[in-house]
């Protein structure tokens, strides 16, 4: 004969880590504030969970980089850079190129932000990612508002019979 039994199959599932590719965000100094998404590139491989993604706040930290004679170069930390916020709550990172703390950079020069944090999953899975935000120093250009002309007689001249003139041209004057 034949024997009938009950087959039973479990499948258990495991939790993947989340996945997040790295942030840049670069404005010149003097420039609007700019708003990046810090989970705007984070995505959850397990069905559903992507809009569950969180910024884990106690794991952020900052480091900063710069090529300006007068930027300020700070270690990794969680002391959060002046002209920069994260809001944990809703994951926007800010940065904000007209700060002062930016307006020594010159063209050519530029300071270099980056935040390290853990982005995780509701079920306590997480990955590290960064978030780069760059201040690139700006030049200024002169501006002209105006041209300038004059006439010139040359000094000691034998063919003229006259003296020379001095020039009245300002051209900071404009």
């Amino acid at each position: 004969g034949t024997v009938v039994q009950p087959l039973v199959i479990t499948i258990k599932g495991t939790n993947a880590a989340p996945q997040a590719t790295p942030i840049y965000q670069g404005k010149n100094k003097g420039a609007a504030a700019a708003t990046v998404g810090a989970l705007s590139k984070a995505t959850d491989p397990d069905f559903g969970e992507t809009a569950t993604l969180t910024v884990d706040p106690a794991s952020i930290t900052y480091a900063v980089t710069t090529t300006s004679s007068n930027g300020s170069a700070q270690a990794a930390s969680a002391t959060v850079p002046r002209g920069v916020t994260f809001d944990t709550t809703t994951g926007q990172i800010r940065i904000d190129p007209s700060d002062p703390i930016f307006s020594t950079i010159a063209a050519g020069e530029n300071e270099t932000i980056v935040a390290t944090y853990k982005v995780k999953d509701v079920n306590g899975a997480w990955t590290t990612t960064t978030a780069t935000l760059v201040v690139n120093g700006a030049g200024t250009n002169a501006v002209i508002a105006s041209d300038d002309t004059a006439l010139a007689t040359e000094a000691g001249g034998t063919a003229n019979g006259q003296g020379g003139a001095t020039l009245g041209v300002n051209p900071s004057a404009n």
